[in-house]
């Protein structure tokens, strides 16, 4: 049964108010969901950053699925240091001259903010694929979880931003990764969101259509129910 699925709710960048826009999202207490799932993921909370309008997600992977779709275990980022929030907004952003001075000034390209959420994260949630190209050249990981396992490529399905997904994709970014809250996958965010393009990208790139969320939902059940004829079919295509 479908419960609030993948959204993508505004982005901010201070710890209070993103937890109180996460459970707005389906984050908080988990209630019956409504027969339409909401779409995409949520962006990275940023220390004691000012609030920012952008978007935040999630979709899920089954409690049912096969033992070889067990996420990992979650990489841990480095915690940025407190005077660190401009160059994340920067990141949110795409100002890619301000976050290339900041790492060229001793910034850990892969540190975190206390959501566990990473300048890429950042970056790819709102398409910026030049930004993202230049953090992957200095060593971001695509492949870091935040707090509740979400990968940059998870971010980055939930916008309509091909080139971005196709950018983390080409840098070795897990197609399969699973969240840690809602069992969530990059395909179920962008098949919630409805963008076909990104669905067919994720699908070609060995994405699996059959995984299933905690409550045994799969990305075309999320599309169906959100009325995105074209990515069932795109699901259904075999």
């Amino acid at each position: 049964m479908l419960q609030a699925g993948p959204c993508r709710a505004p982005i901010a960048l201070v710890a209070t108010l993103a937890a109180g826009l996460l459970a707005g999202c389906g984050r908080g207490a988990r209630e019956e969901k409504p027969a339409v799932p909401s779409a995409p993921a949520e962006p990275p909370a940023v220390p004691a950053a000012p609030a920012v309008s952008e978007p935040a997600a999630s979709p899920s992977p089954s409690a049912s699925a096969p033992a070889a779709a067990v996420a990992p275990v979650a990489m841990e980022a480095p915690v940025a240091a407190s005077g660190d929030e401009a160059v994340f907004q920067a990141a949110l952003d795409g100002q890619e001259a301000v976050v290339d001075r900041a790492i060229k000034g001793g910034l850990n390209v892969n540190a975190a903010g206390p959501e566990g959420r990473t300048l890429l994260m950042l970056a790819s949630f709102n398409g910026h694929a030049a930004l993202v190209r230049r953090l992957i050249g200095v060593g971001a990981r695509v492949d870091l979880k935040d707090q509740i396992s979400r990968t940059a490529l998870m971010y980055a399905s939930t916008g309509p931003a091909a080139d971005t997904v196709r950018v983390l994709l080409d840098a070795g970014a897990d197609v399969n990764a699973i969240d840690g809250n809602e069992r969530w996958t990059a395909l179920m965010f962008a098949a919630a969101e409805g963008h076909v393009d990104v669905v067919k990208l994720l699908l070609a790139r060995g994405a699996n259509r059959d995984l299933r969320d905690v409550d045994g939902d799969r990305a075309e059940e999320f599309a169906a129910n959100k009325g995105h004829a074209a990515v069932v079919e795109a699901l259904r295509a075999r």
